[in-house]
């Protein structure tokens, strides 16, 4: 699959552009333009907007035909063969699929292509994880010779379906309501679109859809968009048995619905990385505090208690707030009260990030010099930096921060970084991860996730965590969102080793970084330059 790069060739020979001249234009050297246009490299966000500032081409685009390409190969990375990936779209019933038109090959000759569709199809970004994925994003009940494959993409298509629904907010005395009205309806004529209009009137999902051959369920409820959901097959025989699953799936909504909504949404991130005894021990993070340098934080109901300090870098206020909730979905991540990886942690939050998302260096760089003037005094163990700069930042800037972070490291201070989501070609990971000290993270699910080696030949990211779809805090009460990237992969470690250090306080960085090392779950051919995916009960000694 061809890259953006040869439609920009296109687009220069149409416009008789130079490749010397647009590299200047650029601010690149003429040997990575060639790469560029040649597709020997990828092309980072910062040159997409670039590009698009000084073409007519939408940086969308850009992007998407990039993303395309990146996945082209990934696949043809994680696949032998065409023949292989044939075999692996097998387990998917990706034919019965297209014959039900859940899914449109666009070119049923490539496997290659129809794997893509595939992925898009399921809304994630990587097969590596595909099992922990499917095997905790669904509750339902099951027969014991039930396909999980088959009802992880029936689940799928009845998501789609809701997708483009709008509904009024779920009240609990809409219940009660509902159930006076569908007792009338009930000794009607049977009418599928009669009963989905009375449940999305009263703020409940409702999809009643064939699935695919042998998925033997019946019935699932969920909370999509912190609304219900209740998603039933065409598996009953008549009209009794589908009442009798409809109101088997309304009695989980009655009692469930608020665990479904708050308690769980983390619950799967966690499994996947092996943090299951770990709580049930009684570790929480107490007495550890992590500093967070982000687009600053909400003072969400989830994180009463934990939030110890805050300072704006940007504006100058002195009370929390968080103009973007990139910060807010981090620091819930880290310690919100009933999903937080360490709810016992303190937070000290220091936004350097605008209301976009984008910020100075100079001003992390006054965040990292108050730390480390204060970190002693303010007892900070770890510091959290979902913040990437490009290795292609202002030298010397680049070098502040990178001294700075060495030297809070040398302090005693664990500083946990993001990779960046510029993968996942080399030399793709964002300062200050490219650290040879610090502890880099990485996403094993999502194949946008930075790769070194670094430009100073380091291997990075040391460590992988979950960081596609993660559930977190909102920028209101009661609010929860969904969150891509390295950034949400990050505070998932930072939270792992408050709890270390809550059972260790004394433990020095260097110490924790050999923990890491010595208890990870080793990855795959697939995530080749890391140690592998962190295991929590192992890494606190659990097991």
């Amino acid at each position: 699959m061809q890259g953006f790069g040869s439609m920009l060739k296109d687009y220069l020979e149409y416009y008789k552009i130079s490749q010397t001249d647009f590299a200047e234009r650029l601010g690149i050297s003429t040997k990575h333009m060639n790469e560029i246009l040649n597709g020997k490299t990828n092309i980072s966000e910062e040159l997409m907007l670039g590009i698009s500032l000084i073409t007519d081409i939408d940086v969308n685009l850009i992007f998407y035909v990039e993303t395309k390409k990146r996945i082209y190969e990934y696949l043809n990375e994680r696949f032998n063969s065409e023949k292989e990936i044939n075999k692996y779209l097998n387990t998917f019933c990706i034919n019965e699929m297209a014959k039900k038109k859940w899914i449109t090959l666009k070119d049923s000759s490539s496997y290659t292509q129809n794997a893509m569709d595939l992925l898009d199809y399921l809304g994630i970004a990587s097969f590596d994880n595909v099992s922990n994925y499917l095997n905790h994003k669904i509750l339902y009940k099951k027969k014991e010779d039930a396909d999980i494959n088959k009802i992880y993409l029936w689940i799928k298509r009845c998501d789609k379906k809701i997708e483009k629904i709008n509904i009024p907010e779920y009240l609990s005395s809409n219940l009660t309501l509902l159930l006076k009205e569908l007792e009338i309806i009930r000794n009607k004529k049977f009418n599928e679109e009669e009963l989905i209009r009375l449940f999305n009137k009263y703020g409940i999902y409702l999809v009643i859809e064939d699935a695919l051959n042998g998925t033997k369920i019946r019935g699932c409820t969920m909370v999509k968009n912190n609304n219900p959901c209740i998603y039933i097959t065409r598996y009953f025989k008549e009209k009794a048995s589908f009442y009798f699953t409809l109101y088997h799936e309304i009695g989980h909504i009655k009692s469930d619905y608020n665990k479904l909504k708050n308690k769980i949404i983390m619950k799967n991130a966690k499994y996947s990385i092996n943090a299951n005894l770990v709580y049930k021990n009684g570790y929480s993070g107490k007495n550890v505090n992590i500093a967070v340098l982000d687009t600053g934080v909400f003072k969400h109901k989830q994180l009463d208690g934990c939030i110890k300090h805050f300072m704006d870098f940007v504006g100058g206020k002195e009370t929390c707030y968080d103009d973007n909730g990139h910060g807010t979905h981090v620091c819930g991540i880290l310690s919100a009260a009933d999903i937080g990886m360490a709810p016992g942690a303190g937070l000290y939050v220091f936004k350097v990030l605008d209301y976009l998302g984008m910020g100075q260096t100079s001003d992390s760089i006054r965040a990292l010099k108050y730390i480390k003037e204060n970190c002693v005094r303010l007892n900070i163990k770890i510091l959290n930096f979902s913040v990437g700069y490009l290795p292609c930042s202002d030298t010397a800037e680049r070098i502040k921060i990178l001294k700075l972070i060495d030297e809070l490291w040398d302090m005693g201070v664990v500083v946990v970084a993001a990779a960046g989501n510029y993968g996942p070609a080399p030399f793709s990971v964002t300062v200050p991860g490219i650290s040879r000290k610090i502890i880099t993270v990485g996403s094993f699910d999502d194949i946008r996730s930075g790769k070194g080696p670094t430009d100073c030949c380091i291997v990075k990211p040391e460590i992988l965590a979950p960081g596609h779809d993660i559930i977190s805090l909102g920028t209101r009460d009661g609010t929860y969102v969904r969150k891509t990237g390295t950034s949400m992969a990050t505070p998932i470690v930072s939270g792992a080793i408050a709890l270390l250090l809550e059972k260790n306080p004394n433990m020095r960085p260097e110490a924790v970084k050999l923990a890491l090392y010595n208890t990870c779950d080793r990855a795959g051919d697939s995530h080749k330059g890391s140690w592998g995916i962190i295991n929590v009960d192992k890494l606190v000694g659990i097991l």
